[in-house]
């Protein structure tokens, strides 16, 4: 088999015991799920790597003129907002969608089978964001892309309860660190952070842990990092009164 995504992306090796797959065969783009009839009115959006509830009925900023064209999506969907890849490469790009409602259709929605776990595709994604690898395709030249010009690439894929295995270990290893980006400035201030202090440090720390979680988890061991020593590191920031 030539050289997987996993390798391509990350430099990374995924355990040999998993399987080889076709990307598209695994993640598919949501169709023919326009909002006809308006009968679907739980307005969402991607803000910051998460799916957010927006009010419907808000006349102010720029809103269209129906909400007919926008598009359904459903739990376990994967939203991915490829627009504006030139002048926006800080943004994350994708966020797992909780409950059902309405994304506009400049997003991609895709959906993954019952045989995955959505979550962890959810997360591949996140770590192929990390590694840029979205701003790659298309010649790195194109303001905006599609799931559809994603290559049908080749991948290693674990079965479904090692996928559910690996997103629990992921998240266990990621909650202190976004509880204390949360405490410090919310989840926005680990993506504008300053070089060299904290949230910059957490925020490299945290995508670390992503890319190598869900890349090559046999490897992630040496990222994983205590509440003790963030708690350490917060109380040594001169600009945090009395630490954690």
């Amino acid at each position: 088999m030539t050289i997987t995504l996993q390798e391509q992306v990350s430099g990374y090796n995924p355990p040999e015991h998993w399987q080889p797959q076709k990307l598209k065969y695994i993640l598919r783009l949501r169709k023919g799920n326009k909002n006809d009839g308006l009968t679907e009115k739980n307005l969402l959006s991607l803000s910051y790597g998460n799916i957010i509830r927006k009010d419907i009925e808000q006349t102010e900023g720029l809103v269209p003129a129906s909400y007919e064209g926008y598009q359904i999506v459903e739990p376990g969907d994967i939203v991915l907002r490829l627009t504006d890849l030139q002048n926006d490469k800080r943004s994350l790009r994708q966020g797992l969608v909780r409950e059902r409602g309405i994304v506009t259709s400049a997003y991609d929605a895709v959906y993954s089978g019952p045989e995955h776990d959505p979550e962890f595709w959810y997360f591949f994604l996140y770590a192929l964001d990390i590694m840029k690898y979205y701003y790659s395709l298309g010649g790195g030249v194109r303001q905006s892309i599609s799931f559809k010009d994603f290559p049908n690439a080749w991948i290693l894929a674990p079965d479904k309860s090692e996928q559910e295995a690996i997103v629990l270990e992921l998240k266990k290893s990621l909650e202190a660190m976004n509880s204390i980006v949360a405490l410090i400035g919310g989840n926005r201030s680990a993506q504008v952070a300053e070089p060299d202090s904290l949230l910059d440090f957490l925020n490299k720390r945290k995508q670390a842990v992503i890319v190598q979680g869900i890349m090559a988890p046999q490897m992630s061991e040496e990222f994983k990092i205590s509440d003790e020593a963030l708690r350490q590191a917060v109380s040594s920031q001169k600009d945090l009164p009395g630490g954690l």
